[in-house]
């Protein structure tokens, strides 16, 4: 009967059809007859086929038609609720997706079932609904909801799946009138579900994650359609697969508005077993992660429809998170496998959590060896974060501060294979020009060029290069990283053009620095030793493999020996071993092995038993094997005159008789007579005097005959002796009296006229040595320069005579006035006939003292004087 009067609406006779319809009355029919579900289920499909008539859109002529249409359905919904409920979600489905059905039956079903309704936005209006639900009546069982949530997801899930159109613009494209009520259902069934399905499973005290991971399936089947990505053959080549995402651009309104659902559904997942679950426990927040990654963010989606899952995601409790290891794989492979916008969504929700918690936690209850694991991914990810342009610069990100704080977590537990990896991550994938940034700048106003510094910041705290974290384990190998890092990336910078030179030399300065930590750290002991060598080394391996264009290679060696000049002295020795381990140029070894001798003496043990200083240096110099020589050439050039010195110290033992020893003596006067000192190292020549008059008197006390010694100091007097001249003699200029003015200063210049004439004196006639008190030769007060009488042998040298002059010149000499008490006690010294040439070292060690009191080099000179 009923469907004949639908039959009349269609025939168009509305008047008649009206008419027919008050004749029904729905109430007494099912009160009286009691229809069983088939029949009622066969009216509600005529009422269905009805309102289809009636069409979204409603005709005026068929208002009054629809209206009794919709309100037998509401009569035949709640008679005996809910024995017609899946009668009419049926037929509301049915119509729907035919888009015959007008809204508002919709929204006379959420009212009959006692669903909430609202108009919704992506925010909910901010509303906790669990706590609607919970006041809301609902005849609606747990069972029933569950039917209901699985029937539901079975139908959108093969209707996206199956239907080309709605897999490729998503469901929303068909669905759009409907969204609003369906979002409410969505959302008011799957809150039910969990509240009551969690209470359920806590009461029994079942398996908790399994209970969480159930529900996860339910949550999932229901919003997957509508969420999801649906992998389709790709048009280009049907071998390979893309991701069509769940809704095209018009359309991702209605989207945020289902996807907040969902992420609402997480939200009450997690807060229903938050009070029982362990921190370790695999919750829904877990659950998520591993869903986005796979599922949602894939590499085909749009920047736009991943912005709105990071938006609603990003808005769930993460700081009660506490991620186990298979999530933390999971970020990492994010990186890699996802779009771009996944790490930034990363990068939100991680400042979040409580890492101190959370790393605290693992170390106390998880095995040794999946806390590693735990922290090398956790660093990885932060020197990828800390490497992102777009997330380090962007306002008001929390990031920088993130990796700020990271520096002072407990990574004790990262081994040096997971540093060195993300130290070689960072040298393959980081800007070079990044490292020239001035460490420790942690500022809100984070630019371009200061945002890596963080990355490297954190790595450096790591490493041990402070007190708190030194002593961890395999902390040299972590410190060799961290060096090799930073070398690394100077080495590419080298190669590019308009380079900061000043932060060059400020960043090997900084890691200088760094590293004297290590070596300043509760007294050097022989693992520190061998760490500082091996430091050092990499350091050194810049100035090896610098742009030797552009002047870079420069700026590093400079700042190094600068550096050094200034140094303590526990970095010089393993510097010189390094130096001579590393250097392949023989010249940039040979300048900083000097300046590390020199700085050595700044605080040697300065004793007899430690060789006045020089018994560590000659313990590590070496001298290159296959190039001695050629490294002694360089050294002469270079004016390396303490490497010099060094060498014969370390020859003299080898010598196995006299003459092997004469002919290291001649070399040693061969270099005095070649060396061009400048002022700035002029002193150390005194070393060379000393150790050179030392060596002529082992000749004589060991029975060399005294024609070899007297050619010897004869080749020796003239050199020291130009050196002492108040302008140059070399040249044209310089041999008519009209040479330059000497570089050298006034104390180094009277020493040199001291020791020549002192020496001259005891070679008299230059055919024998004076080395008895009161032998002949000597100038005494009085004598007359101008013609000395006696035997040749018995009476001064003309090179004595001239020599002895020269000095006395200085006594009056205005330019020497500060330094004439050195001149007067010289001259005084000279012309006792007691002194010999075995005191000339006591006379040079005076003048030493004297005129050079703080040159600690010098400890080995002055020792005659101090006997």
């Amino acid at each position: 009967m009923y469907s004949k009067v639908v039959s009349v609406t269609i025939n168009g006779s509305q008047d008649l059809a009206v008419m027919l319809l008050t004749k029904f009355d729905i109430n007494m029919w099912l009160r009286k007859c009691s229809p069983d579900r088939n029949k009622c289920h066969h009216l509600i499909e005529i009422i269905g086929e009805a309102l289809s008539l009636c069409k979204q859109e409603i005709d005026s002529k068929l208002l009054t038609q629809f209206e009794m249409y919709r309100s037998h359905l509401q009569v035949l919904l709640t008679h005996q609720f809910p024995e017609n409920f899946n009668s009419v979600l049926q037929l509301l489905l049915k119509g729907s997706q035919a888009e015959t059905l007008h809204p508002n039956i919709w929204y006379d079903f959420l009212n009959t079932i006692g669903c909430p309704v609202s108009h919704l936005d992506e925010s909910l209006s901010n509303v906790d609904f669990t706590q609607v639900v919970m006041q809301t009546s609902s005849s609606l069982t747990l069972v029933h909801v569950q039917e209901t949530i699985a029937w539901l997801s079975t139908f959108f899930s093969k209707l996206r799946n199956t239907n080309p159109d709605l897999a490729k613009f998503g469901l929303y494209s068909q669905w759009k009138v409907y969204i609003q009520p369906l979002a409410n259902l969505f959302r008011f069934l799957i809150t039910v579900y969990i509240v009551h399905e969690s209470a359920r499973i806590v009461e029994l005290q079942q398996n908790l994650e399994q209970g969480i991971q159930s529900q996860w399936m339910v949550i999932c089947g229901l919003f997957a359609p509508w969420i999801d990505t649906v992998p389709v053959p790709s048009p280009s080549d049907p071998s390979k697969t893309i991701f069509l995402p769940a809704w095209v651009e018009v359309d991702w309104p209605l989207g945020a508005i289902v996807v907040a659902i969902f992420a609402e559904a997480v939200r009450s997942l997690t807060i229903q077993f938050q009070p029982y679950l362990a921190a370790s426990g695999k919750d829904a927040m877990s659950l998520l992660l591993f869903y986005y990654a796979n599922s949602l963010a894939k590499k085909d989606v749009t920047e736009d429809a991943l912005q709105i899952y990071n938006r609603r995601f990003e808005a769930l409790p993460w700081h009660q998170y506490h991620p186990d290891i298979h999530c933390m794989d999971l970020m990492l492979k994010m990186y890699e496998s996802n779009p771009p916008g996944c790490f930034v969504f990363l990068s939100n929700i991680l400042p979040m959590m409580n890492w101190p918690a959370i790393l605290q936690y693992y170390t106390q209850t998880e095995h040794p060896t999946t806390v590693t694991r735990f922290s090398s991914n956790f660093l990885s990810i932060l020197i990828m974060l800390a490497s992102n342009k777009n997330i380090m610069t962007k306002p008001l990100s929390k990031v920088p501060a993130f990796i700020a704080s990271a520096q002072s977590l407990d990574w004790r537990w990262l081994d040096a294979q997971s540093f060195e990896a993300a130290t070689q991550w960072q040298i393959e994938n980081s800007d070079p020009r990044d490292v020239l940034c001035a460490r420790g700048y942690v500022n809100n106003n984070i630019t371009e060029n200061s945002r890596v510094q963080y990355g490297l910041s954190l790595l450096r705290a790591i490493a041990g290069f402070n007190s708190e974290s030194a002593d961890w384990p395999e902390g040299s190998l972590k410190r060799h990283s961290y060096v090799n890092l930073l070398i690394s990336l100077l080495c590419k910078v080298s190669h590019m053009k308009d380079v900061n030179q000043d932060m060059f030399e400020s960043i090997i300065h900084n890691l200088l620095n760094d590293i004297e930590i290590v070596g300043t750290a509760g007294g050097l002991t022989m693992d520190q030793n061998v760490e500082l060598v091996s430091l050092i080394t990499t350091v050194l391996s810049l100035l090896n493999n610098c742009n030797p264009i552009g002047g870079l290679l420069t700026v590093a060696q400079e700042s190094i020996l600068k550096w050094i000049a200034v140094t303590s002295s526990s970095m010089v020795l393993p510097f010189i071993t390094a130096a001579c381990r590393a250097l392949a140029s023989i010249k940039e070894m040979a300048l900083l092995i000097e300046v590390c001798i020199y700085t050595h003496f700044k605080a040697a043990d300065l004793s007899v038993e430690n060789k006045f200083g020089w018994g560590p240096v000659l313990g590590v110099l070496e001298v290159p094997e296959l190039s001695p020589q050629e490294f002694l050439v360089e050294c002469e050039m270079n004016s390396c005159y303490l490497i010099m010195y060094a060498y014969i110290l370390q020859n003299l033992p080898k010598c196995k008789s006299l003459e092997e020893e004469l002919a290291l003596l001649t070399t040693f006067i061969n270099w005095n007579m070649h060396c061009k000192p400048r002022r700035e190292n002029e002193v150390k020549l005194l070393l060379w005097w000393s150790k050179i008059i030392e060596l002529c008197l082992r000749q004589v006390e060991f029975g060399a005959k005294q024609e070899l010694i007297v050619r010897t100091l004869n080749n020796f007097i003239p050199a020291i002796a130009v050196l002492g001249e108040d302008k140059k003699s070399g040249g044209i200029l310089g041999a008519i009296g009209l040479g330059k003015r000497s570089d050298l200063s006034i104390k180094f210049r009277l020493a040199a006229r001291v020791l020549a004439a002192y020496v001259a004196v005891q070679i008299p006639g230059d055919t024998g040595l004076r080395l008895e008190p009161n032998s002949p030769g000597a100038i005494l007060p009085g004598t007359k320069l101008s013609s000395p009488t006696g035997p040749k042998g018995s009476r001064p040298s003309a090179l004595a005579l001239q020599t002895f002059k020269t000095l006395e010149t200085t006594i009056d000499n205005k330019a020497y006035f500060n330094i004439r008490d050195t001149a007067l006690f010289a001259r005084k010294f000279l012309q006792d006939p007691t002194h010999t040439l075995r005191d000339t070292n006591t006379l040079l060690s005076h003048v030493a003292v004297n005129l050079y009191p703080n040159e600690r080099c010098l400890a080995v000179v002055n020792r005659a004087n101090d006997s």
